[in-house]
């Protein structure tokens, strides 16, 4: 009988110690994967930490800019320039979303269009 009473009471007391270590473990556990999350969301933010984000754009205003821009034309002159040069000779449907971006050559007629359709094309202004 009395066997029996120290073998339940060094059962109960290894239970005891086995549910302190899972506890123990889980805490460890749950620290680690903060860790983990904590550095995967520094990765994804280039190695910046959400609290320099914040005071970066709490601490960068913009400037204010009243000066007059020597470079910037009267619209209705531009535009009346514009149409005496150009003027529109041909309509080609090439693209069948719009255009995303276009680029002259500096020496040759030719002409590179993108469009938001997932195509370029080139064009030869020569004919």
């Amino acid at each position: 009988m009395k066997e029996k009473a120290l073998l339940k009471l060094e059962k109960d007391k290894a239970q005891k110690r086995v549910g302190e270590i899972q506890t123990a473990i889980r805490l460890q556990e749950e620290k680690v994967q903060k860790q983990i999350d904590a550095s995967m969301k520094k990765q994804r933010m280039g190695g910046r930490t959400e609290q320099y984000i914040q005071e970066k754009g709490k601490n960068t205003p913009w400037p204010e800019d009243a000066r007059n821009n020597p470079y910037l034309m009267d619209k209705e002159k531009v535009e009346s320039q514009f149409n005496e040069r150009a003027s529109c000779q041909k309509k080609i449907d090439a693209h069948t979303k719009g255009i995303g971006g276009m680029a002259l050559h500096s020496s040759r007629q030719i002409v590179a269009t993108a469009s938001d359709d997932c195509t370029w094309k080139c064009w030869n202004l020569e004919n």
